[in-house]
Formats: structure tokens, C-alpha cells, sequence
């Protein structure tokens, strides 16, 4: 084998390390991204739920932008080596890869539930449904939040009614 051979061939091999490199990079921002719009919608929907204001209607608005948003889970790869690569779980990776599929299922399942609870507050005037919804889905969201390295999502605050 030439030199340029090998020259040419430990190039193209750190050009792949560091393309990957920089795709886990953007796939972590991308995650925080897509959580930080979560976080908004969720802690607007507290706000309009403890402070009502001629913006309340505006609850099912946020509780179908948070169940789109949820959709986005559907794509994220929790794979077992993609969840070991990004380095974001404590605990086995195998079963970690499970139970990230099925929370995501779950919050899915419960932000469809804040859509029909938000829709029949603003009928009825009656936040008891709401807020059960809500904290329904603040439960299954910490389920993940808790399996993460370093707090790296917050806990989700449950709602009270006075």
C-alpha cells in the first residue's frame, strides 16, 4: 500500500469520526429543542390555568400544539447504541430504549387527553377534568425526565386546585 493510500485513507476516517461527532451534536440540540417548545406550552398552560385572563381560550390552542409536539417523539431514535452515543440516560441502555418507548407512547396518550379535557373547560367552565389531564401528562413526562444524566429536563410540576 502507498503512502497516499494510507494518507488518503486515515483522512476519510476522521472525516467520518467527526461527521458523526457533529450529527450527535445537532441530534442533542434538535432533543432540546423539541423539549424546550414542550416546556413553553406546558408552562403556559399552568399560567392560563392559575391566572385566568381573556387569553384562557386559548388553553386547547396549547394543548394541541403540546400532543404536535409530542409527535416529534415518534421520530427520535432511542435505540439502545443511539441512547449509549448520546449519552443521555443513567442506568442499562436496553431497558432504557424500552421504557422510552413506551413513556413516549404514554405522554402521547395522555397530551390527546388535555386536547378533549381542555375543549370541555371552556364549555363548562369546570377545570377538574383539565387539571387531572395535565397532571396526568406532567407524571408521564417525568417518568423520561427521570431516567436522564444530570437533570437535563426538569421536573414537571403538578397543579393543584385551591
Amino acid at each position: 500500500m502507498k503512502k497516499g493510500q494510507i494518507l488518503l485513507g486515515l483522512v476519510l476516517s476522521m472525516g467520518i469520526v467527526f461527521s458523526a461527532q457533529a450529527s450527535d451534536s445537532r441530534d442533542k440540540a434538535y432533543f432540546s429543542s423539541v423539549m424546550t417548545i414542550l416546556r413553553t406550552h406546558i408552562d403556559t398552560l399552568l399560567y392560563l390555568t392559575n391566572t385566568p385572563s381573556k387569553h384562557s381560550d386559548n388553553v386547547v390552542r396549547h394543548a394541541i400544539a403540546i400532543n404536535q409536539t409530542m409527535g416529534l417523539f415518534d421520530h427520535m431514535d432511542w435505540t439502545p447504541a443511539r441512547l449509549a452515543k448520546l449519552n443521555l440516560i443513567n442506568g442499562d441502555i436496553h431497558t432504557k430504549a424500552e421504557e422510552f418507548n413506551l413513556y413516549a407512547k404514554e405522554a402521547r396518550k395522555n397530551s390527546k387527553k388535555l386536547i378533549r379535557a381542555s375543549k370541555k373547560w371552556l364549555v363548562d367552565g369546570k377545570q377538574p377534568q383539565f387539571v387531572e389531564a395535565i397532571n396526568k401528562l406532567s407524571t408521564s413526562c417525568n417518568q423520561c425526565h427521570l431516567q436522564l444524566k444530570d437533570k437535563q429536563a426538569p421536573t414537571l410540576m403538578t397543579y393543584n386546585m385551591e
